[in-house]
């Protein structure tokens, strides 16, 4: 199980890991554009069976840009490149603590990811995604992460640059919305919460775009217990 945490951590660190940035204005009216036209998806789907018995079952459902430019056809071999990688390294998870003796009961071991294009204006493209795991253990475990990319030159935004607030009003309303949501469900929430998003620089805060609204995501365990689930907060772009 910690052997997989640490593997999970690593790849999700390579979609979030620091890159460099541009900035590029977006006007609160900004049209979202996501349909089929623009964006289809596939799935690289896996699953190991050992003599009889299933050990593992993978599916990553990964965007394709309908666009020919070169950082949308950049970014779709990225997106391919990750789901296999990803998958294929679960995978060989579960058959090596298969062949352990590290997989119990009827246990299958299981990986699913959704990557969605969320927002296609103003020049930015940008992502969602959504990953469950189960490795063994109580539950399984959750992720989602944001990213969002520069539609000419391909690199990632800093979350500073998502939208006309300056990055000190920016954090100033993130803070208000999580002290909103405290006091409305004050028990849900660990009591270091607010200080928790207090303290974090904003361009370490997990963020996409999605209609006229930013989305900051709080995963299990950011803020609150894993049965209080994550919190989304919108801030109007």
């Amino acid at each position: 199980m910690k052997k997989s945490k640490r593997a999970l951590s690593a790849l999700i660190s390579l979609l979030i890991a620091a890159t460099a940035f541009a900035a590029f204005p977006v006007g609160s009216n900004a049209a979202s554009t996501v349909g089929s036209k623009y964006v289809t998806y596939k799935n690289y789907v896996k699953n190991v069976t050992v003599g009889e018995r299933k050990v593992f079952s993978g599916k990553f459902r990964y965007p394709v840009l309908t666009s020919k430019s070169t950082v949308a056809q950049k970014l779709n071999k990225h997106f391919k490149k990750l789901a296999e990688k990803n998958v294929e390294h679960f995978a060989s998870i579960a058959e090596d603590d298969y062949n352990n003796g590290r997989i119990y009961g009827n246990n299958v071991y299981s990986y699913n990811t959704v990557v969605k294009l969320m927002y296609n204006a103003g020049g930015k493209y940008s992502f969602r995604l959504v990953e469950m795991n189960y490795c063994g253990g109580a539950h399984p475990a959750h992720n989602t992460v944001g990213m969002t990319y520069n539609k000419t030159t391909g690199k990632r935004f800093a979350n500073s640059a998502l939208t006309r607030y300056t990055p000190a009003t920016l954090k100033n309303k993130i803070v208000y919305k999580i002290k909103k949501e405290i006091e409305k469900y004050p028990t849900k929430y660990f009591s270091n919460a607010l200080q928790t998003v207090k303290q974090r620089p904003l361009n370490k805060f997990n963020c996409w775009l999605a209609g006229s609204s930013l989305h900051v995501y709080f995963n299990n365990y950011d803020l609150a217990p894993y049965m209080a689930g994550p919190t989304d907060i919108k801030i109007k772009l």
